[in-house]
């Protein structure tokens, strides 16, 4: 599954995003397409937060939209 973000014009990238209604299979290693690295990422009542590190928030500013890759999903 994928996830897009939309930004704002001069909208920096939040340090982190929170999806609600999914959650990411145990053990499945989020990344922004584009970017090295998984993400660090935890459940957060039926939705998941996910931390968007300095390095990975770097790359993407300016970006309009960027695209938070979600391997498997909880069933």
């Amino acid at each position: 599954m994928n996830a897009i973000w939309l930004a704002d014009a001069n909208e920096p990238p939040p340090s982190h995003v929170e999806l609600r209604s999914l959650q990411p299979a145990p053990g499945a290693r989020l990344h922004v397409l584009g970017t090295q690295g998984s993400l660090v990422w935890k459940a957060s009542g039926n939705g998941v937060r996910v931390e968007l590190p300095d390095a990975v928030r770097r790359r993407l500013a300016g970006a309009l939209a960027w695209t938070l890759r979600i391997p498997a999903l909880r069933t």
